[in-house]
């Protein structure tokens, strides 16, 4: 009796969020395709940070000299992304 589904169409719920929050299909289907974008340029980042990777660079498992400069792509934030991954996931995180 509690737990008895009431029917109700596919993308009520869809339709639900979006009057609730007013936004219009142009700006809702704008956001789903921003989410793709920001998707893919954290991927190539990340991609970028690991394949320039650099044992001499300072990181959070290993310090360097302040006067060495930093050879990953990505920067300090590079080195250290890809040296946390690559302890974690080892060299097949750079996908070979």
């Amino acid at each position: 009796m509690f737990f008895q589904k009431k029917p109700s169409p596919l993308n009520s719920r869809r339709e639900s969020v979006a009057t609730a929050k007013k936004i219009d299909p142009k700006h809702a289907s704008l956001m789903r395709e921003a989410w793709w974008l920001v998707l893919v340029v954290v991927g190539i980042f990340l991609a970028v940070i690991l394949f320039s990777y650099h044992p001499n660079d300072a990181s959070w498992s290993h310090s360097a000299s302040q006067l060495d400069n930093t050879h990953n792509a990505g920067g300090t934030l590079g080195a250290w992304v890809s040296d946390m991954l690559l302890y974690l996931f080892g060299f097949s995180a750079c996908g070979g």
